[in-house]
C-alpha cells in the first residue's frame, strides 16, 4: 500500500524509525524529491561511505598491527619456558646420575 500524499509520508517519518512503514515513507519522499535534493542525498551517502571506509581502515591499521606481534611474542615466551624447563630437568637428571 503506497502513500497518497507527501504529507502522509512525512507524518510517518516524523513518527520515527519505530514506525513499521518508516522505510516505505522515506522511499516515497525521496522518489518525489527535486533533482537537487536527490543529488544532495547521493552526495551525503557517498560522504558517509567514505567516512565509514576511512574509519574501518584506521581501525584495521591500529588493531591489525598488534595481533601478529603479540602472537609472535607469546610463541617465543612459551618456547623459552618449555626449553628452560626441559634444560632444568636434564641438568638435574645428569647431576643425579
Amino acid at each position: 500500500m503506497s502513500f497518497f500524499s507527501t504529507n502522509a509520508a512525512i507524518s510517518v517519518l516524523r513518527a520515527g524509525k519505530k514506525h513499521p512503514r518508516w522505510k516505505e515513507a522515506a522511499e516515497y519522499v525521496i522518489e518525489r524529491a527535486s533533482p537537487e535534493v536527490q543529488l544532495l542525498l547521493t552526495v551525503g551517502r557517498q560522504l558517509e561511505r567514505d567516512e565509514i571506509l576511512a574509519e574501518q581502515q584506521s581501525q584495521t591499521l591500529t588493531s591489525g598491527d598488534w595481533g601478529p606481534l603479540l602472537k609472535f611474542a607469546l610463541i617465543i615466551l612459551v618456547t623459552a619456558l618449555v626449553s628452560g624447563g626441559i634444560g632444568y630437568v636434564f641438568s638435574d637428571v645428569i647431576a643425579w646420575c
